[in-house]
C-alpha cells in the first residue's frame, strides 16, 4: 500500500492517484438513479443488456444466499458490487467510446460465481431461457468483437 501511495504522490501529485483528477460529478447531470439505470440497462453500455443471463442472479437472490457456508462471502461481494455501481453512477456512466459495460466488466466474474445455485434451482424451461440469454450475450459480443 505504501508503494502505491508513494507512486501516486510522486507521479500524480495526489494520494488518490489519477482518479482524483476526474472532473467533478456536477458536470454530469444524470443523477445517481439515472446513472444506475444507465450502467445496468443502457442499450449501449448496460451490463444486463450485454450479459442478459446475469439478470438471473438478482432475480433468484434467495437461492444465491441459501448456502450458509458461502452466505457471508456472497453478501460481502454483493455489497461491493452495489458500492461499485453507486460509485460509477455518480460520474460519467457512459464510459467514453467503449463497446459494452466497461465500468462493470470486473463485476461479471463475481456474478458468474453466484450463478451455480441459480442454475440448480431452475426448471427445464428456466434453463432454456437461461441458455437463450447466454446465447444472446455471445451474439452481442460477436458483433462487438468483429464489427465495432
Amino acid at each position: 500500500m505504501g508503494l502505491v501511495v508513494a507512486y501516486n504522490l510522486h507521479f500524480v501529485g495526489n494520494i488518490a492517484g489519477a482518479y482524483a483528477l476526474i472532473d467533478p460529478p456536477d458536470k454530469y447531470s444524470d443523477g445517481v438513479l439515472g446513472g444506475i439505470a444507465g450502467l445496468l440497462f443502457s442499450p449501449t453500455h448496460g451490463l444486463f443488456v450485454f450479459s442478459p443471463f446475469l439478470l438471473f442472479v438478482p432475480c433468484f437472490l434467495r437461492q444465491v444466499l441459501r448456502d450458509r457456508k458461502m452466505r457471508g462471502l456472497t453478501i460481502a461481494i454483493g455489497c461491493a458490487m452495489v458500492v461499485q455501481v453507486i460509485f460509477y453512477s455518480m460520474i460519467d456512466w457512459r464510459q467514453g467510446m467503449s463497446f459494452g459495460p466497461r465500468w462493470l466488466t470486473d463485476m461479471a466474474p463475481m456474478l458468474v460465481w453466484m450463478l451455480p445455485p441459480v442454475l440448480a434451482a431452475l426448471s427445464r424451461a428456466g434453463r432454456v431461457v437461461f441458455a437463450a440469454a447466454a446465447l444472446a450475450a455471445v451474439a452481442i459480443e460477436v458483433v462487438g468483437a468483429f464489427w465495432y
